[in-house]
């Protein structure tokens, strides 16, 4: 399939399709039903290497706004990434974030983290409404609130009147706390 062709001409297979070839890496459908457009790029080697099922999307937990490749071997389901690092029993995170319709596999994309360390990096929640992890609007105060979780007890970082102080404070203290394991990395 190439890039112009619409989800509507797409279907769900019970195979792999490779959607391009870029050498060292390759797009891959792992498209379903319920996920038409989904892709995952992935190294050629480990793809080559894949001897489980058919590698299909599943949406994340959480509110399912995201997806993982999963397969399906013996009865059992593993993650995909999970294979690309053999992490044991650690977590392993998607440095760039996934979407709802790419998941990005390849081995430069993957670390192995904790599972402290994997939330630092989570995404905003659905009813987020300032747009931005930890920073909200106080209706009973009339200003906007920066906290940040750190080692699972919650830090307050200030009462602001504008957005864009609470927005730094938390970005401030992702980078003092979270460094390279915040979201998008250390800005």
């Amino acid at each position: 399939m190439n890039k112009t062709e619409t989800a509507t001409t797409r279907t769900y297979k019970y195979t792999n399709d490779i959607i391009e070839d870029h050498g060292d890496w390759l797009l891959v459908d792992i498209s379903t039903p319920r996920n038409p457009d989904a892709t995952m790029a992935v190294d050629t080697d480990m793809f080559d290497a894949h001897e489980g099922g058919r590698i299909y999307a599943v949406h994340s937990g959480g509110g399912g706004r995201y997806i993982y490749a999963r397969y399906r071997c013996n009865k059992n389901r593993y993650y995909f990434h999970r294979d690309v690092i053999d992490a044991g029993e650690l977590d392993v995170d998607h440095i760039d974030p996934t979407t709802e319709n790419f998941v990005d596999n390849r081995r430069r994309n993957l670390r192995v983290v904790t599972s402290t360390q994997n939330h630092m990096n989570s995404r905003k929640r659905s009813n987020n409404t300032s747009g931005i992890t930890g920073v909200r609007w106080s209706k009973r105060d009339g200003n906007w609130r920066a906290t940040i979780t750190v080692n699972g007890k919650r830090k307050h970082l200030g009462c602001f009147g504008n957005i864009e102080f609470a927005i730094g404070a938390r970005q401030q203290a992702e980078r003092e706390y979270f460094g390279e394991y915040a979201f998008g990395g250390a800005k």
